[in-house]
């Protein structure tokens, strides 16, 4: 909270008068030599807009506002930069507010009249020379070797192709099924080296890639959870192998069976919805998704981001739509009261939005077609449990892991004290919301079509740690949860809130999960708590494990691991003692067992199994179960979603269950106003 002493510059009827000053910027009709005052007199350029923002006389007497008028505001150049010279405060905030037209574009826009069809073996392929638009910086592919990477988020990205406002795909074999949408592939058939080579059955496509330069393989390469992309050197046809880039090695190494594919081939240049760009010449080649008649805009990613703010406070952006850069869209990175609303980030490279810090917020948003994460959220103090009060609510988040297919979430999470609302997260191969923290809340989420591409994941991901505590997981619902494509290593299976090795501590009650593949599954953790939640259509609602006893044992007792995490944050002492009263005695209370959890008062339907494992055994080891429908008529989740929504309506969220360890419920700060979700604070 900032406590500001005002000095009123007016009065009115006894009421002090806070001054404004307005800026306009025109990308159209402006001039920087202008006065930037007022819509006739407009600046041209964002850039110039902040300059002069920043500086504004500190501390600031004035509400500074930037409306950007209807326009492509261009920031390819590099992006629009804000710091703590921009900053405003409570009272006086700075804001960038878009008109309904405007656009800030790190892209190119090509004119279709410099479009050109071209004669090629394949049919409706057409042209576009990028160096006769002044368009020279195509950028690279780059690998992305490591669990998750994304080098387009920070390193470097590549120009990509986008067609009236949707991403297409660099042209590859095998095509996407076009009819499910889904990606298919090849198969390794037998490995000469785990990092360098290895064999391919197709005796058939490989011959016409053998002149083309800039070849690369995306594979599943050892699991069918982790994703890269390596770079033939060479091909020998005789032997069919691919030689790889010892500059790109793939994750975790080359196996037998393992799932690939060949991408950025012009000789593979043929349907829908692929592209292809000659790097040396400047040449865009490409197959419309629709009949080019259709076609309305044609865009180029050109600029490597678009909105980038560091160690700022109280700067906003009002329908800002932001589209078309290589790496990320819009970032906030140590900063405090940072608002994205009401607005778009679409069709980037890197990560789509990202908030850092305290009290920061991303509402009311569409998030899509970006090439790695959809939006981060991370701040808050872990050594001593210092809430970030900031949030991601109300937003629509889809076409996330374009670039790379895991670890790269619609809502990825870390820090303290979160709030995680009423977004729709849907369309992706790996997790919809992945990470780890303490006392965040998660709910009111509709979470749908994850998980299609993979096996071994969550819809919701969280892993290995007795100290993330304090995390709720409610009202959510998640749909259409299960493996959809071949994997062909390890099981096909994905679960819709996972708690991946003994994962611990939290508390997850009144969600809907339908037609998944396992709905809740605890990965031999401990203290979980799982109420009033309804399942139908799942093979298996409840899924428990005891792998601390197992494979995981060694692993849960090396000093390196859980004990390391919990002497980290002096686990026995305060704030972490009293905020989690069961912690000090984890070492001696049946260590690396599933022990404590409650699996209670649930309902399924249509389920092939409730739970999976010996309840005696889990009662023996001091967990609750206990009050389980496993065969309610058919609609359980249907009926529990109708009465949900009745409960969701209420100013004050109705808790079933708490934990015992004195956290007290809090006034939801969400109210749905005008089809809007705006934050509020009960007096």
């Amino acid at each position: 909270v900032d406590f500001v002493v005002v000095l009123c510059l007016f009065v009115v009827c006894g009421v002090c008068v806070v001054e404004a000053l307005d800026y306009f910027v025109d990308p159209i009709n402006g001039s920087d030599s202008n006065s930037g005052t007022s819509a006739s007199a407009a600046f041209k350029t964002i850039y110039k807009a902040a300059n002069v923002v920043g500086q504004a006389p500190s501390p600031r007497t004035d509400r500074i506002t930037v409306h950007l008028l209807d326009g492509e505001h261009d920031v390819s150049s590099e992006p629009l930069q804000l710091n703590s010279s921009h900053s405003g405060s409570s009272l006086f905030p700075t804001t960038f507010r878009s008109t309904s037209k405007a656009r800030i574009n790190a892209g190119k826009v090509i004119p279709l009249s410099s479009v050109e069809k071209v004669v090629l073996p394949q049919a409706n392929v057409y042209k576009v020379d990028l160096k006769a638009l002044g368009i020279t910086e195509c950028g690279a592919i780059k690998c992305n070797t490591g669990l998750g990477s994304c080098p387009s988020s920070n390193s470097g990205g590549r120009m990509e192709l986008f067609v009236n406002g949707e991403a297409l795909v660099l042209s590859r074999y095998p095509n996407i099924n076009l009819t499910t949408g889904y990606w298919q592939w090849n198969n390794i058939a037998s490995v000469k080296n785990p990092q360098t080579e290895f064999s391919f059955h197709d005796s058939t496509h490989p011959k016409t890639w053998v002149n083309e330069t800039d070849v690369w393989l995306w594979g599943y390469w050892q699991y069918g959870w982790a994703d890269s992309v390596v770079k033939i050197q060479s091909i020998d046809l005789s032997s069919k192998s691919f030689l790889i880039d010892p500059s790109t090695p793939p994750t975790y190494g080359f196996k037998p069976k393992a799932r690939w594919l060949a991408f950025n081939v012009l000789s593979e240049l043929d349907i829908p919805g692929e592209y292809y760009i000659d790097r040396s010449e400047g040449l865009l080649y490409f197959i419309p998704p629709l009949p080019m008649a259709e076609v309305t805009e044609l865009a180029v990613s050109v600029g490597k981001g678009a909105v980038s703010i560091s160690g700022a406070q109280h700067i906003s952006f009002q329908n800002a739509v932001i589209m078309y850069s290589q790496q990320n869209g819009f970032e906030a990175k140590q900063s405090s009261n940072i608002t994205f609303a009401d607005g778009s980030i679409s069709c980037v490279g890197g990560h789509g939005a990202g908030i850092d810090g305290y009290n920061n917020t991303i509402i009311n948003t569409n998030v899509h077609y970006t090439g790695c994460k959809g939006a981060i959220i991370s701040g808050g103090d872990k050594v001593s449990i210092t809430s970030s009060g900031s949030s991601l609510v109300g937003n629509s988040i889809f076409g996330f892991s374009r670039h790379t297919r895991t670890y790269n979430p619609g809502v990825s999470w870390s820090g303290v004290g979160h709030t995680v609302s009423r977004n729709t997260v849907f369309s992706a191969p790996h997790s919809a919301i992945l990470g780890g923290g303490n006392n965040c809340l998660f709910e009111h989420n509709n979470i749908s079509h994850v998980g299609f591409e993979v096996d071994d994941s969550g819809a919701f991901y969280t892993g290995r740690s007795w100290v993330e505590l304090g995390n709720v997981i409610r009202y959510n619902s998640f749909s259409s949860i299960r493996t959809r494509v071949p994997v062909f290593l390890g099981s096909p299976s994905v679960q819709a809130i996972y708690l991946d090795d003994e994962m611990s501590g939290y508390e997850i009650y009144n969600n809907t999960f339908f037609d998944c593949q396992v709905g809740m599954f605890i990965g031999g953790g401990r203290w979980n708590k799982v109420k009033f939640n309804t399942f139908e259509k799942c093979d298996t609602a409840v899924h428990v494990d005891d792998r601390g006893l197992g494979w995981q044992h060694a692993f849960c007792l090396d000093p390196a691991n859980y004990i390391s995490q919990m002497n980290s944050v002096n686990y026995k002492e305060p704030p972490y003692a009293i905020r989690y009263p069961f912690l000090p005695n984890t070492l001696e209370e049946m260590p690396c067992y599933p022990v404590y959890n409650q699996i209670v008062s649930n309902t399924a339907c249509g389920c092939n199994a409730f739970i999976d494992f010996n309840t005696t055994q889990l009662l023996e080891w001091r967990n609750v179960v206990d009050g389980n429908n496993p065969n309610a008529p058919s609609g359980c989740v249907s009926l529990q979603q109708e009465r949900l929504q009745y409960v969701s309506s209420s100013t004050k969220e109705v808790r079933e269950d708490i934990f015992e360890t004195g956290y007290e419920e809090e006034y939801n700060p969400w109210k749905y106003k005008a089809g809007k979700w705006d934050r509020y604070r009960e007096l």
